[in-house]
């Protein structure tokens, strides 16, 4: 099996035991023996199409055909003009923000679902450590919320001129 296969095999897997169903319980709404669900996770056997699209069928799961991505990345990625432009800042080779503008991506049609859409969060925001920080800065809207978020933000620029290399980050 190739990488992207396998891959493919896993994900199934994964959304199989995601939803509680066992390789027998999967085989016998297949009309498979169990062994030959085994054989396809454990990737010693490739399913044909048939296989896949039943299986996707009994697991409730829609595939989608897509183009990959062409990813256009770099200086010139808003023209040459922007490239010399930008080659040209006067920001240290090594600082941050070249290093940002060496690995900027232009966003299309193609690559910008993949980065900002299709995914769904599958647990309770509140739960994340990160939600009773961000409720600090939420306002009557959005545009509110931000300008508060900004607001703290040039704060800690503002008080705190330590060079990045010096900075301790804790994760």
């Amino acid at each position: 099996m190739n990488k992207s296969t396998i891959d493919f095999v896993n994900r199934i897997k994964s959304i199989r035991k995601e939803k509680g169903l066992s390789q027998i319980e999967l085989a016998k709404r297949c009309h498979v023996p169990q062994s030959t669900i085994g054989r396809i996770e454990n990737h010693s056997m490739n399913p044909s199409l048939d296989m896949v699209m039943n299986i996707l069928n009994i697991l409730n799961v829609n595939i989608e055909l897509i183009e990959n991505a062409k990813v256009i990345k770099g200086y010139d990625v808003f023209g040459k003009e922007y490239g010399c432009m930008l080659r040209n800042d006067l920001h240290d080779i090594n600082s941050i923000e070249n290093k940002l503008m060496q690995e900027m991506v232009r966003l299309d049609s193609i690559p910008k679902p993949f980065l900002y859409g299709g995914y769904q969060i599958s647990y309770p925001m509140e739960n994340n450590i990160l939600y009773s920080f961000a409720q600090r800065f939420k306002r009557d809207n959005n545009l509110e919320s931000i300008k508060s978020l900004i607001h703290y933000t040039s704060q800690i620029a503002t008080n705190y001129n330590t060079p990045l290399d010096e900075m301790y980050l804790l994760q």
